[in-house]
């Protein structure tokens, strides 16, 4: 359980290892991808920051304040931990890992459907205490996305975070689609982001 400093439940759930077959395979970038890629996604992309979410956030006091890109393989970021997330004990708070895990889980749904969306389902295994200071990497693949056979709003992403190159942690997170959701947070992002930075997740939505 991850509480707040008052006793407010932030997340309740189970840490399991992980199978050594399965870290072999989150973050594998060698399967079919679901959608063909651009000719431009040959090369690394920003992906859409905003102003107050928890992960990217540029006003954000106690966020991550993290920069996400894509390409034609994967999403994936590299984050230089704040000291808001040094815990007592010289480590770094969990909170941050599993808010990277489920930040890449995120745009690599909406990459796939062109929708934006919601994260439903996080399954985090944390693989060892971090020890704060290390710049930690997110990554997952685009090939590794596929949508739920029992319902196709719903797509499966597999995630790994690492530090000093090491596995910490390894998510997979569903992602469901919810159609015409971006036309709302299209809106908020143009007002800070290059348009053609928007239209590459967005094209739908964005003028």
């Amino acid at each position: 359980m991850l509480s707040d400093p008052v006793g407010g439940v932030l997340v309740d759930g189970r840490v399991a290892p992980l199978a050594a077959r399965d870290v072999a395979r989150v973050g594998d970038e060698s399967s079919p991808r679901p959608h063909p890629p651009d000719d431009d996604d040959a090369r690394p992309h920003p992906l859409p920051i905003s102003r107050t979410c928890f992960a990217c956030g540029t006003d954000n006091e106690l966020g991550l304040r993290v920069q996400l890109t894509f390409d034609a393989k994967a999403v994936r970021a590299t984050w230089e931990p704040r000291a808001s997330f040094r815990r007592d004990d010289g480590s770094l708070a969990p909170a941050a890992l599993t808010t990277l895990l489920d930040e890449a889980a995120f745009w690599l749904g909406a990459l796939a459907t062109g929708e934006s969306g919601m994260t439903t389902e996080l399954r985090v295994s944390l693989h060892r205490p971090v020890p704060f200071g290390p710049r930690v990497t997110v990554s997952g693949a685009r090939d590794a996305v596929r949508p739920r056979g029992d319902d196709p709003r719903y797509w499966e992403t597999d995630v790994v975070a690492r530090a000093d190159g090491e596995v910490v942690a390894t998510a997979r997170i569903t992602y469901v689609a919810v159609r015409g959701a971006a036309r709302r947070l299209v809106t908020g992002m143009l007002g800070m982001n290059d348009p053609a930075c928007v239209r590459r997740v967005f094209p739908a939505y964005t003028p």
